[in-house]
């Protein structure tokens, strides 16, 4: 019996047909089309991408709380802006969820756990925008930060 198979390969070509249809109102070709849609998930397109490289104990923050996180803070091009990293340096404190900091790291850092170490990378709009942080930060920069979540403390929003 192979009723359960017409579905699918019908629900295939309706795809197939939609995808090559988008690519020629572009005027590019489905191969193309097809290249992007697959390599979508991995690209940062807006927002704020989070990739762990050392888990942490599973207790993640939640808005409201005091997090102390350690970072160092780098363009593209590999210059680092900023870091909390050093001789006497302290992890920096703040309030998730409040709007202290840029949204990549409110959105990015309630998804770590603590003792997680993650990078960061925040589209312009998760970070200084079209405006950019001069002299530091350029217009329509993507921010790319090394980050560990060092602690959670007080009371979440809700």
């Amino acid at each position: 019996d192979h009723s359960d198979e017409l579905p699918a390969a019908m629900l295939r070509s309706i795809l197939v047909a939609l995808i090559a249809a988008s690519a020629a109102a572009f005027n590019a070709p489905a191969s193309h089309a097809m290249r992007s849609l697959s390599s979508s998930r991995s690209a940062v397109s807006m927002g704020v991408q989070v990739q762990t490289t050392k888990p942490g104990n599973g207790v993640q923050p939640k808005a409201g709380q005091m997090v102390k996180a350690h970072y160092t803070g780098r363009l593209q091009d590999g210059t680092v802006f900023d870091s909390s990293r050093g001789f006497l340096r302290q992890p920096f404190q703040f309030q998730i969820g409040a709007g202290e900091v840029i949204k990549g790291w409110d959105v990015g850092i309630l998804k770590m756990s603590v003792g997680e170490k993650a990078t960061l990378t925040c589209t312009s709009d998760y970070g200084y925008g079209k405006n950019g942080a001069p002299p530091d930060i350029p217009p329509n920069a993507v921010l790319i930060f090394d980050v560990e979540l060092c602690g959670v403390s007080g009371k979440p929003f809700f």
